[in-house]
């Protein structure tokens, strides 16, 4: 009887030892809060990594160099074409300044003041904003793209004064030069271009390389 008791016993316990229990597990919002965070950095990470890299200084020169260069060239275009158009518009503003007929003097007069004396910068945007980007003539659609008012913007302070320049040098001129030409019969306008205009070339040359 004392053999069998252990037994006994043993028998009685083991079902009750290996018997399933049964566990609760509680998350807190602190904790699932936590879980979120982590779980989206290691997403982020991982996105970081398979990510491209960012080019270099020189990397991002080189890939919009073309770009670069082409609108620096068409800058020098646009410069070459205002003070092209400004020369010639400025001469014809310069001889109106030295004409015999006062209405005409005064008003280039205060044509040239005004653009000389106006910021180039308050000019282009007046030209940019103002004039219209088409005119419409005769059932005929004339579009005015953008570089042609800038062109246009930068040209009439050129015109303003190249208008002077000639002036100036006109002026510069002894006057012994008209009364000889008076004297061979040479009419104001023969006078002017073919005796007092070859000599301003020179004359004109520095301060217009100046502008």
């Amino acid at each position: 009887m004392k053999t069998a008791e252990p037994v006994h016993r043993l028998a009685v316990l083991l079902p009750y030892r290996l018997a399933p229990t049964r566990m609760s597990v509680r998350i807190s919002p602190l904790s699932a809060a936590i879980l979120c965070f982590c779980a989206v950095m290691a997403a982020s990470t991982a996105w970081a990594q398979t990510a491209p890299t960012m080019l270099s200084p020189l990397q991002v020169i080189v890939k919009w160099s073309p770009l670069l260069l082409r609108g620096f060239a068409f800058n020098i275009l646009i410069s070459l074409l205002a003070m092209l158009l400004g020369t010639v518009a400025g001469l014809g503003l310069g001889l109106a300044l030295l004409s015999q007929y006062r209405l005409l003097a005064t008003a280039s007069w205060f044509v040239t003041q005004f653009f000389r004396n106006a910021p180039w910068l308050v000019l282009l945007f007046f030209v940019m904003f103002l004039v219209p980007f088409q005119i419409t003539m005769f059932n005929t659609t004339v579009p005015l793209p953008d570089w042609i008012k800038a062109t246009v913007g930068f040209a009439l302070p050129v015109m303003a004064n190249v208008a002077e320049v000639v002036r100036g040098a006109v002026r510069s001129v002894p006057s012994t030069q008209w009364e000889a030409a008076e004297s061979l019969s040479f009419t104001r306008r023969q006078t002017m271009w073919l005796i007092m205009l070859p000599q301003c070339i020179k004359r004109m040359l520095t301060p217009w390389m100046n502008i």
